[in-house]
């Protein structure tokens, strides 16, 4: 982003990105809501000192998502139900979305749902691979894709729900035998379904509410979308 602000916090219509997460995050009425962060959490928690309620987790090493939700998991109070995973730099998905989401993974008695869009470019994206029946084979991350594999339009999102007894069962299981050497956390949902375990699918009706921000261009793309839903809509929709 050619910026030295952390990515999470730069400013997107006033807030930083990260708390457009939080926002949408809290309209769940979480138990308990951890940021997870690695070498710029002491920054994160001093832009969030004032906002209450938040517990924090620090990633010693980049070795992915998986990696990353393990010390998160610690963060949390002991106890049952369901673990909503968000993405720090993915801040246009909207509560109802949200909620819908949770709703689904409820009603399926899921081990885990998992968000995805059709977009016309997934590039860059991890692909949804579906079976003849359309349920889910895996999530295969792109430099680990074949030609076919490529050619799928449907992404993962990065936002799942865990039912918390199945992701603390599976994700020690996650290994790192891949082409980025890390644990992807998109791997408990292969676990899931050999362990005969629901995994659920949940397409977000506009792809635009999963579009990560990586470029200036989509930050800028980022703010013209709040910008419109803050001119069309009531605060509580936004």
């Amino acid at each position: 982003m050619k910026s030295t602000t952390p990515k999470v916090l730069l400013d997107l219509v006033g807030r930083p990105m990260l708390a457009h997460v939080i926002r949408a995050a809290r309209t769940l009425r979480p138990r308990s809501l951890v940021v997870i962060g690695g070498r710029h959490l002491p920054s994160i928690r001093s832009a969030f000192e004032r906002e209450p309620g938040l517990a924090y987790a620090r990633q010693p090493k980049p070795l992915g998502t998986g990696h990353a939700v393990r010390f998160g998991l610690r963060a949390l109070p002991r106890g049952r139900g369901a673990v909503l995973v968000l993405s720090g730099d993915v801040p246009l998905v909207t509560p109802a979305t949200l909620k819908r989401l949770v709703r689904d993974h409820r009603r399926s008695r899921a081990s885990v749902t998992v968000l995805t869009s059709v977009v016309r470019n997934a590039a860059g994206l991890g692909r949804i691979v579906r079976d003849a029946q359309g349920a889910l084979l895996g999530i295969v991350e792109e430099k680990d894709a074949d030609e076919a594999t490529l050619a799928i339009r449907e992404i993962n999102s990065g936002i799942y729900v865990f039912e918390r007894a199945a992701l603390e069962r599976l994700l020690p299981k996650v290994g790192r035998k891949n082409a980025q050497g890390e644990y992807y956390l998109t791997d408990v949902l292969g676990l899931a379904r050999a362990a005969g375990g629901v995994v659920g699918l949940v397409a977000a009706a506009d792809p635009g509410e999963v579009a990560g921000i990586n470029l200036p261009t989509e930050l800028a793309a980022a703010r013209r979308v709040l910008r419109r839903r803050k001119a069309s809509q009531s605060p509580k929709a936004l």
